[in-house]
């Protein structure tokens, strides 16, 4: 076969808790399973956590000649987890994760790609950002074909690398992580900083902080990643990937450059088309859209603002006939 089929589908985030305070990987609720001599003391999702782990899930399916002939949940999968902080999902992570995937089957050099995935905001076709990735990846893999596509809305249980979480879960079964402790000064950072977007802007100005707090993580994703290396879907091991690095996601993204050079990868947000402006020594005619696109403009020359027309209505009153 020429085409490579994938299923894509992001896995709730896992929390972490703080040096000393353990955080169940299970919401709470549901049942675990535990040694029964050993009681599983930690604290539930309620509890507020600053760091998570996010699960990152390609599918690549065995297509199938006929439906008789099996399903599309049978095929090779790969997990992939990333800090939520530093290593955040995004169209263009997902597109390199996708490459990386495909060189781990070997079948990268296949010329026709089929992509399927839920709705989600790094995921949803009809997103600029997502389009933006999906074409840099048509290009820089010299694609016949890419065909890209999303499950309904609310019907994300459809899809089969959805199926696959619920087989992780196994793997959280009795487990709680919390983060190693990092220097006393990078300590006093993570709590001054409350939010996600504090930390990472903590991340931009104190020099190491970033570094230090991933390595801090990279011992408990190391170990989530044997757990789940230990799955299999139908007798195929799980594959574990490696989150795509800022070099990998800057050379996909180069490949946009010969198409437009003015596209910057921090803004993805289509804009609005400028409204009509008569020219100034021809007012009958509008100036070309070259020259006012990116400039303020007014509905004020809109043409049906212009050809409005007011309609006065008077109230005439008639004379009753008496009789």
């Amino acid at each position: 076969m020429n085409e490579a089929a994938l299923n894509q589908d992001d896995k709730a985030s896992i929390p972490i808790g703080e040096p000393g305070v353990p955080m169940a990987t299970v919401a709470r609720g549901k049942q675990t399973i535990v040694h029964g001599d050993i009681p599983f003391m930690v604290v539930d999702h309620d509890t507020a956590t600053k760091c998570k782990i996010v699960l990152s899930t390609i599918l690549m399916p065995d297509i199938p000649d006929t439906i008789e002939d099996g399903s599309f949940y049978r095929g090779t999968v790969c997990t992939i987890l990333k800090d939520s902080i530093f290593q955040s999902s995004s169209p263009l992570r997902h597109s390199a994760e996708i490459r990386q995937m495909l060189a781990l089957t070997g079948n990268f050099g296949k010329p026709i790609r089929v992509i399927y995935s839920d709705g989600g905001p790094d995921h949803r076709v009809t997103y600029p950002s997502v389009q933006l990735a999906l074409v840099a990846l048509f290009l820089i893999d010299d694609l016949d074909v890419l065909l890209a596509a999303r499950f309904n809305p609310s019907h994300s249980y459809t899809n089969p690398a959805e199926r696959w979480h619920s087989v992780m879960n196994l793997a959280l079964q009795s487990v709680a992580l919390e983060r190693s402790s990092m220097d006393s000064q990078y300590e006093r950072v993570m709590q001054r900083s409350d939010t996600m977007m504090a930390i990472r802007d903590a991340g931009k100005k104190v020099h190491g902080f970033s570094e230090t707090l991933t390595e801090s993580l990279s011992e408990f994703i190391e170990k989530l990643s044997t757990l789940f290396g230990r799955l299999s879907l139908k007798d195929r091991p799980c594959l574990i990937g490696k989150p795509a690095t800022e070099m990998t996601m800057d050379e996909i993204w180069s490949s946009l450059a010969p198409i437009d050079e003015t596209i910057s990868k921090e803004d993805t947000t289509p804009k609005s088309l400028s409204d009509p402006v008569p020219k100034t020594n021809d007012p009958d005619h509008y100036q070309p859209f070259s020259e006012i696109y990116r400039k303020a403009t007014s509905e004020e020359h809109r043409p049906s603002l212009q050809q409005k027309k007011t309609k006065e209505y008077v109230f005439q009153a008639k004379q009753s006939e008496q009789f």
